[in-house]
């Protein structure tokens, strides 16, 4: 499910030293409100091992940006029970 944009950023975690692995769940995004200056959010769904999701959300006036942003909160929810950070 996920897109061009998060299969690259989970690319890159694999060659960190971090353990960070997890399966992608759902993913959506929309705008916040009506016009070219509007804050998008995104919403990332992913789970770990043993199926466990962990949520995250992110907004930014550009769409990619509060992409990563909703995965990186979705780890670090994951990090604080798993600690691999």
């Amino acid at each position: 499910m996920p897109n061009g944009r998060l299969d690259a950023i989970r690319d890159a975690l694999t060659k960190t030293k971090y353990d960070i692995q997890y399966d992608f769940i759902t993913y959506a995004e929309n705008a916040l409100t009506v016009g070219s200056k509007s804050k998008a959010a995104s919403y990332v769904c992913i789970a770990d091992e043993t199926g466990k999701k962990y949520w995250g959300v992110g907004t930014q006036p550009d769409i990619i940006l509060a992409t990563v942003n909703a995965l990186v909160s979705a780890i670090n929810r994951m990090n604080k029970e798993k600690k691999f950070m």
